[in-house]
């Protein structure tokens, strides 16, 4: 508790373990330690005569400055979202003339973790891009955000209630905007995984419609009979199958218009919808939490061995279950 660890500006933090516990209060920051200003794969453009500097992208779009026909370009996407190693690139610096030169701020870094058993995170991965420089007075010319850095874990089992950020810088607000920085890319894959804490993807603010675009969070297993629907993807299954466990992540759709057998548990996160279009669903649990739901009101058969309700769950249509568990303040409408 306490404890912290970084790594140095452009190398990356690899940790392999055994087993690993962040406690509460300790850090692992990474923050602006990626590509420095106008620098990387997604560096944003240096701003023309009298404008800021373009956020960095990353896993998203780096945010163009503002309040200028010569603005700065934010940077472009690069990189693996389901295995991200990338750093964070810089932003754009502010030009205007007479004026001294506004750096964009550093993107940030990468941290690793391979943990062969247990995952542990209590505490804060905090890899996010930095803001870009300031101007001052009559010169108003701003640098753009930097973007933020990878999060990658792959562990046995990974839980914890800590945060994990890869959040990109912000672009300061004056005459010539800087543009906000991109959100990085996190990335998760354990066998097991009860981690509640925050995911952060969010792209940095750039005044004039200058925000960085978000990140991506990627959730996948070491079991390659698991289907995760990750945040914002719309998955159709029309064609038979079979899994162990399938998990809807808040913000995704899945469609299921033929037979869809999963052997463990079907898992509807906060936000979450599936929809059946045809088909049929046999599952041995049912877990529904959050403001979730499930629309079947084609009347397919949907054969549940246990659900299970933890919020206020939405189902609409036919279904069958052994056995109904509501918690204690959950709803079922």
């Amino acid at each position: 508790s306490g404890a912290k660890i970084t790594h140095d500006v452009g190398v990356g933090l690899t940790i392999k373990a055994k087993s690993l516990t962040l406690q509460s209060g300790a850090v692992i920051n990474a923050t602006g330690k990626g590509y420095a200003a106008s620098a990387g794969s997604g560096a944003g453009a240096n701003g023309a005569s009298a404008s800021g500097g373009g956020g960095g992208g990353y896993g998203g779009a780096g945010g163009k400055s503002g309040a200028s026909t010569k603005s700065g370009a934010g940077g472009q996407t690069y990189g693996d979202p389901s295995d991200p190693k990338d750093l964070g690139s810089g932003g754009g610096k502010g030009v205007q003339g007479g004026c001294a030169v506004r750096g964009g701020g550093a993107g940030g870094g990468a941290v690793i973790l391979d943990v062969q058993e247990a995952l542990i995170i209590e505490g804060i991965i905090d890899a996010r891009g930095n803001r870009g420089v300031q101007a001052d007075g009559p010169c108003g010319a701003s640098g753009g955000g930097g973007s933020g850095g990878t999060i990658n874990i792959r562990a046995n089992s990974f839980s914890g209630s800590g945060v994990l950020s890869v959040v990109g810088g912000n672009g300061p607000a004056t005459t010539y905007s800087g543009g906000g920085g991109a959100g990085g890319r996190i990335a998760l894959r354990a066998s097991t995984n009860s981690f509640s804490g925050k995911t952060l993807v969010t792209g940095g603010t750039g005044s004039f419609s200058g925000n960085g675009k978000s990140g991506t969070l990627y959730v996948g297993s070491n079991n390659p009979n698991d289907l995760f629907v990750n945040p914002g993807v719309v998955l159709s299954l029309s064609s038979g199958a079979s899994y162990s466990s399938v998990y809807v992540l808040p913000g995704a759709l899945l469609n299921i218009s033929s037979p869809l057998t999963v052997r463990t548990s079907l898992v509807i996160q906060d936000g979450a919808n599936v929809t059946m279009l045809g088909g049929s669903l046999t599952t041995a649990s049912l877990s529904m939490s959050g403001v979730s739901r499930f629309n079947n009101t084609v009347g397919a058969v949907v054969s549940v061995g246990q659900m299970e309700i933890t919020g206020m769950v939405t189902y609409d249509g036919m279904l069958k279950t052994g056995t109904l568990n509501v918690r204690n303040g959950a709803t079922l409408t």
